[in-house]
Order: C-alpha cells, then structure tokens, then sequence
C-alpha cells in the first residue's frame, strides 16, 4: 500500500465519519495505511495517532468485544471528534525547546565548529 497524503489521511476519516465507509473496512484501510506509514519511517498526523489507539480498541464482532472496547457507533463517533482535531499539531514535550532555542543553540554550535576549524589551519 502506497503511504498516505495528509489530505488522503483526512478523507479516509471523512468518509468513515460521514459513513461512506463500513467499520469493518476502514479497519482495514486504516491499518494497512498506518502500517505503510510506519514502515516508511512517515510522521502521521497527530489525529491520525490518536485515532490508531481507538482503531486498535475497535471489535467487530460483539461475541469477542470486552466492555471497553469500541463497536461500530463508538469507532465513527471517534472519527467525527478527531476529524475536528486533524489540523492540531503534535505537542511538544514538556522540557523540550522551542523552535528559537533550539535555532540558537545549532548558531552556537555552528560558530564552536567554524572556529575550530579556522583555528586549526
């Protein structure tokens, strides 16, 4: 399977969500187009790594369904909700730098580097 666009990623969840797609079978799109995306070494979107989690809490068949697991009706109402989500950005974990710092320090370490090199020769 071909890695998913982000606009391929959003019409996916749109058509689940607007049910033009049965459950069952967005399952199956979805996870073969995660999986593509994964072994690509490809980012997802951030909503599209929230909606795996509900996907892999997903059951089909109500036999095998444990109480917490989502059926048809909870995996679109996921979908609906996450699609409302699709543009949010990754966050950044606590600690992390912010774009300007972390600019800076490569300046420095860039400028450590330059200065090596010109006074070695």
């Amino acid at each position: 399977m071909k890695v998913l666009s982000i606009d391929d990623w959003r019409r996916l969840l749109e058509d689940f969500a607007e049910v033009r797609l049965a459950a069952p079978d967005f399952e199956r799109a979805f996870l073969d187009a995660h999986r593509a995306a994964v072994e690509a070494g490809e980012t997802v979107p951030y909503a599209v790594d929230l909606m795996f989690y509900e996907v892999d809490a997903y059951s089909p068949d109500p036999s095998l369904r444990a109480p917490d697991d989502n059926d048809d009706d909870m995996l679109r109402a996921h979908a609906q909700r996450l699609l409302g989500r699709f543009d949010e950005p990754w966050p950044k974990l606590p600690g992390s730098p912010t774009d300007a710092q972390a600019l800076d320090d490569f300046r420095r370490a860039a400028a450590r580097l330059n200065g090596k090199r010109t006074s070695g020769t």
